[in-house]
């Protein structure tokens, strides 16, 4: 899809009465904030994304799982086996 991004990284935004912070990679500094809400509104002010798929749910939640238990995102080896995905559709 390439680089969308209308919104400028850092800063801060109000989604649905939430304050969301994005680094200057666009990356949250504060997880505790996010929710489906500001899931949808990343995707598509970062990604231009207008709607999330259940394809990309099931990548979303078991990333969110996965971080919630360990603090890190899994290998891209682990993604690919928990969500049957391959290579090329997670990218």
């Amino acid at each position: 899809m390439g680089t969308f991004m209308p919104v400028k990284c850092p800063g801060e935004y109000t989604v649905d009465r939430v304050q969301v912070q994005l680094d200057e990679e666009c990356f949250m500094q504060n997880p505790e904030a996010w929710n489906e809400k500001v899931a949808e509104w990343l995707a598509r002010e970062l990604e231009g994304i207008q709607q999330l798929t259940e394809s990309h749910w099931k990548v979303i939640k078991y990333l969110r799982e996965y971080w919630e238990t360990y603090g890190v995102c899994p290998p891209i080896k682990m993604l690919l086996k928990e969500t049957g995905f391959t290579l090329e559709q997670i990218y």
